[in-house]
């Protein structure tokens, strides 16, 4: 099992330079890629877990099959509207990725994901939503037309 590789700089808030400078400089997004578990929600009596390679980027979470393979989902985190630890499972620690897509039957999609550990859990529930918060800060940035370095 590859662990989770993150390729930037972590920080506590996508804006931490100065929260209160609108035009401040919006710190740089986090990447984070590595195999986790997806729960399948097709599963009738059991819960069917499958292996797939997750890429956190600037503005989605993308999952595949394997780390070279054809991408099986793309969710942009303007659709997340929340991600959190749940529970565990003996040691695995599983966290939901919340969106407003809407399935068929009206209930809001909902990704349950499988970690290895309380650890690489946090990483991800962290970077997510850094990312996601960053996106926010950046789009209401681009709405009100702030001027100044991003």
């Amino acid at each position: 099992v590859t662990p989770p590789v993150m390729l930037a700089s972590g920080r506590d808030s996508p804006d931490q330079d100065d929260p209160d400078d609108p035009g401040g400089v919006l710190p740089e997004p986090l990447d984070l890629r590595g195999n986790l578990q997806k729960e399948n929600p097709n599963g009738l009596f059991t819960k069917l877990w499958k292996q797939r390679y997750f890429i956190l980027s600037e503005d989605m979470l993308t999952y595949a099959k394997e780390e070279d393979g054809e991408v099986l989902k793309t969710v942009p985190l303007y659709r997340v509207k929340s991600v959190q630890r749940v529970r565990q499972e003996k040691k695995k620690a599983i966290f939901e990725v919340r969106t407003n897509i809407f399935q068929t039957d009206g209930s809001p999609r909902v990704y349950l994901i499988r970690c290895k550990d309380d650890k690489e859990a946090d990483l991800w529930v962290k970077s997510i939503t850094f990312n996601v918060e960053r996106f926010k800060i950046k789009r209401q940035r681009e709405r009100e037309g702030v001027s100044g370095p991003r």
